[in-house]
């Protein structure tokens, strides 16, 4: 019987994904900070070369563009998109509340401590902002909210003081805190 060459044995090494980037874009941007969040430290973390992020990304500029558009996308479209698909205002907020709850709490602190000091970065937060108090400002007048977009404003400020406190505000405790507000 034949044996194989060895070149069938070589390790091929995984490609990575644009996702791939953008996950450890996140986990470095939380962990270290914005300052650290540069092509080296990427390439260094994923044990990938330069190339291989510039065969993703334009530039620095364009992947931080796209990390926040990712972010945007996953912890505010989707959101609306699957509290959206229950019949009932109420079957949507209920739904609203507990995916928000469970959203990953480190992309949404290092996000809003980086807008403090990079414009395109506070561009993005503004805009997630806006979207999301404009879908409770939505969710409360169909209730019949006369104070709508005081309501939203109420619960989208608790959202995000129990995103950034700590010790964390979780479980029993964050959805009785929830409850307060109507």
């Amino acid at each position: 019987m034949r044996q194989p060459s060895p070149a069938c044995f070589m390790a091929f090494e995984k490609k990575s994904s644009r996702e791939d980037w953008i996950r450890e874009g996140l986990e470095i941007l939380y962990r270290d900070g914005a300052e650290n969040l540069t092509i080296e430290r990427l390439c260094g973390n994923l044990k990938k070369t330069k190339g291989a992020f510039y065969h993703h990304f334009k530039s620095r500029d364009d992947f931080s563009a796209e990390l926040l558009s990712f972010w945007e996308k996953n912890n505010t479209d989707h959101l609306v998109r699957l509290s959206g698909r229950s019949s009932s205002t109420t079957g949507k907020m209920a739904r609203l509340s507990a995916l928000s709850r469970n959203l990953p709490r480190n992309p949404e602190r290092a996000i809003r401590a980086w807008a403090i000091r990079n414009d395109a970065a506070a561009e993005f937060q503004e805009r997630v902002d806006q979207k999301r108090t404009a879908y409770l400002r939505m969710l409360f007048a169909e209730l019949g909210e006369d104070r709508s977009s005081s309501a939203a404003s109420a619960i989208y400020c608790m959202f995000i003081g129990a995103m950034m406190v700590l010790p964390e505000i979780k479980g029993h405790r964050l959805r009785k805190l929830y409850a307060l507000v109507p």
